[in-house]
């Protein structure tokens, strides 16, 4: 069976934002962290003035499409496999955004996602777990932007919860705090309208009282970065620090108390953020006091990191075409396997315990195609004079279908024979006219590759009881077959019969079938339901390596 891809792959992801642009260029395996390769970001404030004019300025797109410009021949550079730009609340807002839109696609052959601000907070989430201890369980993560804030509520065995208001820095310091600094009315103003929409969205999500609270984006990690007054932004002391609100509440005082000009070169403080600064310090003060929190975890990674971690699922999850329709293929696959469980409740315990989605969507698709092909792959046909179900018509086919099924469920990768002369035989290639050494070849390709191998190794599988019963059902000459590898034998033959001499199986489930082998006449007999079932049987065994180690443990 094929697993999960475990080779690198390079991805990159813009996070086109009303204040700042992102790019992350990182390599994943799945699995493990991201490993980054190249970093940026710059702040453009593409939706300055969007507030009041829902509107796009020619400026603002024209600094962040060189920007873009400049990103892709970096992206270019590092070869990546996939790339995705997302934007967010002022590309949402602009009535202009389909003429930013088709300039990015024209003069930097990216295209641009506008996302949602529900599919915003999903992916900030997604990046911000991947960087959290494994030990912190229940999550309220906060998001502030540009032109919008973000609240998560992600709680283990439930559906994330968000929620999304119309206040980022940039937003309030256009509607509100247009003196430098900002008058006491206008701080006021500014709480008054944090608080309120704040209040507003969290009514109904639920109880976070025990969840850790966790902000992400460039107002959390740049107090972060005051609070240590670090010299030069240091992403390992900004990620997981804490920051408690009387810090907060500090710095917020510092700022309001400062002009724009006066907080250039404060120790942390990111250049070009200093006009939204202190309007980052209101909001995060406000809806800390609000929700009566204490304290922050700082989240460095966040929407840029969410948004190449998707990419990377989805670009992987395009091989899992079984799971894209989940509850309808595990439908099909109960059904196929039914006897095996007993009941729903067992079938269900079965899947869940499958350790990993590339496992899931492999057991789907084999069991859904024995359904299809073998289990109800009766043929049916309208000839005068016949029934309209052959059995030696459907049993041919379903001897074809039990081999492809067995041979897809290989843990050992597919090779023909030429392939396999040239890579692993000695620097044997074509023509090879020694008959004797060809046929030892041929020996060795088939000991590794063959058929009859594969299918020997998918019934040894079985219980030892099983196997004896497997045995029994398929005599020769009256008598059972003495071994595995002679089932395997026996159906390969009856198999290689049908599509390669155009003979059917006659009669398999229920009476003697006569073949002949040179001058004699072969009679063999098969019990059609007892194969099936070994089948079956086979297929949990072969999945059952996959599961989850505390569920193997447990049975």
């Amino acid at each position: 069976m094929t697993e999960p891809l475990q080779h690198m792959r390079r991805f990159a992801g813009i996070d086109i934002g009303t204040l700042t642009c992102r790019l992350l260029i990182a390599d994943l395996i799945p699995g493990q962290p991201l490993k980054e390769l190249r970093s940026d970001r710059r702040i453009l404030r593409l939706g300055e003035g969007v507030d009041q004019t829902k509107q796009l300025s020619s400026a603002a797109m024209d600094r962040v499409i060189q920007c873009l410009r400049e990103w892709g021949k970096v992206i270019d550079d590092h070869h990546v496999s996939a790339c995705i730009a997302v934007a967010t609340s002022a590309v949402r807002d602009a009535e202009n955004r389909d003429e930013f839109l088709m300039r990015v696609v024209f003069e930097t052959d990216l295209n641009v996602e506008v996302i949602t601000g529900a599919e915003e907070a999903r992916l900030t989430l997604l990046g911000i777990r991947s960087g959290l201890s494994a030990s912190v369980s229940d999550v309220l993560a906060l998001d502030i932007g540009g032109g919008s804030t973000e609240f998560i509520l992600d709680r283990p065995g439930q559906k994330p919860i968000t929620r999304s208001i119309d206040i980022g820095v940039v937003r309030l310091c256009e509607r509100i705090l247009h003196h430098d600094p900002p008058t006491d009315e206008e701080i006021h103003q500014a709480r008054e309208w944090v608080s309120r929409e704040t209040k507003a969205a969290m009514a109904d999500i639920g109880d976070y009282r025990q969840a850790t609270f966790i902000g992400t984006a460039g107002t959390i990690t740049s107090l972060a970065a005051m609070a240590q007054k670090l010299p030069t932004y240091e992403p390992a002391r900004i990620h997981n620090y804490t920051l408690r609100l009387e810090t907060i509440q500090e710095l917020e005082h510092t700022l309001l108390n400062r002009t724009k000009a006066e907080r250039v070169g404060l120790p942390g403080l990111e250049n070009n953020r200093e006009e939204v600064i202190a309007a980052g310090a209101i909001i995060i003060r406000t809806i800390m006091e609000t929700l009566s929190q204490e304290e922050c975890l700082v989240s460095d990674l966040g929407l840029r990191e969410g948004v190449v971690i998707d990419l990377a699922t989805r670009k992987r999850n395009k091989r899992l075409r079984y799971l894209a329709d989940e509850e309808i293929y595990k439908e099909d696959a109960y059904l196929a396997l039914t006897s095996r469980f007993g009941s729903r409740e067992g079938f269900e315990k079965f899947y869940s315990s499958l350790n990993s989605s590339a496992v899931k969507d492999e057991f789907l698709r084999a069991a859904t195609f024995y359904l299809f092909f073998v289990k109800r792959g009766d043929w049916h046909v309208s000839v005068e004079r016949s029934n309209p179900v052959i059995n030696y018509l459907t049993n041919s086919f379903k001897f074809v279908a039990i081999f492809a099924l067995i041979e897809s469920l290989s843990d050992q990768q597919y090779k023909d024979f030429y392939g396999w002369l040239s890579s692993e035989a000695d620097g044997s290639v074509f023509p090879i006219n020694d008959g004797v050494a060809l046929s030892k070849l041929n020996d060795r390709y088939k000991s590794k590759y063959g058929s009859i191998r594969r299918c020997k190794a998918f019934f040894e599988n079985l219980p030892v009881l099983s196997q004896k019963a497997l045995r029994n059902a398929i005599k020769v000459e009256g008598k059972p077959l003495d071994s595995v590898k002679r089932v395997a034998e026996f159906l390969y033959e009856e198999r290689s019969k049908f599509v390669h001499e155009a003979e059917l199986v006659l009669m398999a489930c229920s009476g003697s079938n006569y073949s002949r082998k040179g001058s004699k006449v072969v009679e063999s007999n098969l019990e059609m339901d007892v194969l099936l079932a070994c089948v079956e049987e086979g297929l949990l065994a072969y999945f059952g390596k996959h599961q989850k180690s505390e569920e193997v443990e447990s049975r």
